[in-house]
C-alpha cells in the first residue's frame, strides 16, 4: 500500500467558501419552512449538519452519524461568556492515532443556537439527520444546482476544508 500512495498524485478538497455555505443554509431553511413531516426534518437536519460540519471541522461520516446524546452544550465564563457545542465522535477516522473516542468543539454562536433549537423535543437516541448519507449529499447537490454552482466540485468533505480555511483567514495575521 505504501508504494501505491507514493505513485498516486495527492489531491485536495475544494474548500467550501463561507458565503456559499450561507446560501446553502438559506436554501435548506426555506425548503424546511415550506415542507412538512419528514421533508421538513430532512432540510432542517441538513442545515444543522452543514453548519456543524463546517464550524466543527468534521469529516463526512462524522457529519452524518451523531445522535442527540453525543452533543453537549456549554455556557461558561471560560469561553468568554459564550456558548459552545461539544460533539462526541464515536467512530473517528483517526482512532488508531488519537483514540477511539474523540470530540469536536463548535464555538460559533449561531451554530450552537441552531443546534439547541433543533434538538428541543428530540429524544436522546434521535439522529440529527433523519436520512442517510446519500440524502444529505443529494440536498447539497440540489442547493448548489439551485444557485448554478454545481461545477465548483463542492462536497461534504469540502465543509471541513472550508471551515479550516475560514478559521485560518479569520484568526491568523497574514501581514
Amino acid at each position: 500500500i505504501r508504494t501505491w500512495k507514493t505513485k498516486e498524485p495527492p489531491s485536495t478538497r475544494t474548500p467550501f467558501p463561507v458565503y456559499i455555505l450561507k446560501a446553502v443554509l438559506l436554501y435548506c431553511m426555506s425548503l424546511g419552512l415550506r415542507g412538512a413531516g419528514r421533508e421538513r426534518a430532512l432540510y432542517f437536519g441538513a442545515l444543522i449538519c452543514y453548519r456543524v460540519g463546517f464550524f466543527g471541522l468534521l469529516r463526512p461520516a462524522e457529519i452524518i452519524d451523531p445522535v442527540v446524546h453525543q452533543l453537549g452544550f456549554s455556557d461558561s465564563l471560560l469561553l468568554g461568556g459564550g456558548s459552545a457545542l461539544v460533539i462526541l465522535i464515536l467512530r473517528p477516522k483517526t482512532w488508531r492515532y488519537l483514540g477511539r473516542r474523540q470530540f469536536s468543539l463548535v464555538d460559533d454562536e449561531d451554530t450552537v443556537s441552531w443546534v439547541r433549537w433543533f434538538c428541543e423535543g428530540l429524544s436522546r437516541e434521535d439522529r440529527i439527520f433523519p436520512g442517510n448519507g446519500n440524502e444529505l449529499r443529494r440536498i447539497l447537490k440540489e442547493a448548489l444546482a439551485f444557485y448554478g454552482l454545481e461545477s465548483l466540485g463542492l462536497t461534504l468533505a469540502s465543509l471541513r476544508t472550508g471551515g479550516a480555511t475560514y478559521f485560518f483567514r479569520r484568526d491568523q495575521n497574514l501581514g
